[in-house]
């Protein structure tokens, strides 16, 4: 125990030998070193899979913020497949603006040049590859240390951080204890990736099934109202044709004609009446199955089989729920779909970095008691005047948008037919620059 206090104790410096002095730079080093190595044991326990990518890495920064005593720090990662700027996961103690400026700055070929320089790098590492005006916005963030991540194959991103808080500078065994972190976390953000890609492609497998099944009731309504559609105008073709035939002498050469057209007409209502007859006999009845439950679980199940895929594209999706439980009205499949339809669309019209919500509470409107139902986006957002057109099928409301990421205009619209058909009410609020929030309407389980 003395010889420990008197490590610890650092004597007068003008009575300090070279040895003591050495040994002390020594003891202080293998101090650095194990606790180090208990960082990465500590990290080693959070590498557990998971399908929240957002809520890990606020894990692991706040593991390698720690281990090397900072305050700030952030992570940025490339979307999968994307050739654009990095993605801002998580940041602490920066401004978050100016990280997220900092990203658009980090492109995949800038990340790869640094990677290739290895280990941890100060910040005017990252600067000499910036423009003049790009180099002051870093110098303006206090960033001290940048490191990538790196997958086998390719750079994952970038891990930035902040000076330390006792003021000391960073130690080679500072930054060879955050390269071996860093090399830890990097294979398994790529796991986590890989994982939740693989959940979202059986999920898509499953809906792909459900969605043979809608098309071909689909079809069958097609037939159905197509067919009921050309009965009308069939049949006074028909009388038409008739009634010319009659006032015409048989001996006409026109009459031949006639009676041909009429003879094809015929044919034409018969092979209308037997499609009308199939399209009836295959369509399966799509009744309503209203029940009362927890609107909650069913949509915190959702949330859960959704997130693989959400984050696995550096989309953040969160849940929440106010307790106690939130019974309501409603029809689970139509339920699960509607929500389904919403997310859908604020995926295809979000860039990567987007916060997706979803909540459910309580509310009650000029005495009527219900349930709330909000998926809300920060994306890009509408224009208010564009709102009534969301929910009409085939149209879209930015043709240029559509084009770029594909789609009828169906989604919104289904949503919008399936909330009716349980006596619910779908609206969307929306500020141009600033997310669209969908609301979804449910009575509740004690409403009259």
């Amino acid at each position: 125990m003395e010889a420990s206090r008197k490590w610890e104790e650092p004597p007068d410096a003008a009575g300090r030998s070279a040895a003591e002095t050495s040994a002390r730079t020594a003891w202080r080093l293998v101090g650095k070193r194990e606790h180090a190595i208990a960082a990465l044991v500590e990290l080693s326990r959070e590498l557990a899979v998971t399908v929240d990518l957002h809520g890990k890495v606020d894990v692991l920064l706040y593991n390698v913020m720690g281990q090397l005593g900072t305050a700030r720090g952030a992570l940025w990662m490339l979307a999968d497949g994307a050739a654009s700027s990095a993605v801002l996961v998580r940041s602490h103690g920066f401004r978050r603006p100016m990280m997220q400026a900092i990203g658009t700055l980090l492109t995949p070929a800038r990340l790869r040049q640094l990677a290739a320089q290895r280990g941890a790098l100060e910040a005017r590492a990252l600067g000499e590859t910036l423009e003049p005006g790009e180099r002051t916005l870093l110098e303006q963030a206090g960033i001290v240390l940048v490191a990538t991540l790196r997958g086998p194959d390719d750079v994952l991103g970038l891990v930035a951080l902040g000076g330390r808080v006792d003021g000391q500078a960073y130690e080679m065994v500072d930054l060879q204890g955050l390269q071996a972190a860093l090399g830890m976390i990097g294979v398994f953000l790529l796991n986590i990736r890989l994982y939740s890609q693989m959940l979202e492609s059986n999920r898509r497998l499953r809906q792909s099934n459900e969605d043979l099944k809608d098309l071909d009731r689909l079809k069958s309504e097609f037939l159905s109202n197509v067919n009921h559609e050309l009965r009308t105008p069939l049949a006074i073709v028909l009388a038409s044709i008739q009634c010319e035939i009659e006032s015409r002498p048989q001996d006409q050469p026109a009459s031949e004609m006639l009676q041909m057209a009429a003879d094809s007409a015929l044919k034409l209502k018969s092979l209308v009446e037997n499609l009308l007859l199939f399209s009836e006999s295959v369509r399966e009845p799509q009744d309503l199955e209203l029940t009362v439950g927890d609107v909650a679980t069913v949509l915190r199940d959702y949330h859960a089989e959704r997130l693989p895929g959400v984050s696995a594209e550096l989309r953040e999706f969160t849940f929440t729920s106010e307790p106690p439980p939130v019974p309501a009205r409603y029809d689970r499949g139509r339920l699960v779909r509607i929500v389904g339809e919403l997310v859908d669309n604020a995926v295809k019209f979000t860039p990567p970095g987007t916060h997706l919500r979803m909540s459910v509470a309580r509310e009650s409107v000029e005495g009527a008691r219900g349930v709330r139902v909000d998926v809300a986006d920060d994306g890009p957002g509408i224009a208010p005047d564009h709102l009534e057109s969301l929910f009409r099928s085939f149209e879209q409301v930015d043709g240029s948008t559509t084009r770029k990421v594909g789609g009828l205009g169906l989604g919104l619209a289904l949503a919008h037919r399936l909330a009716a058909q349980m006596d619910a009410r779908l609206s969307a609020h929306s500020t141009l620059g600033q997310g669209i929030t969908f609301t979804l309407r449910l009575r509740a389980a004690d409403a009259a």
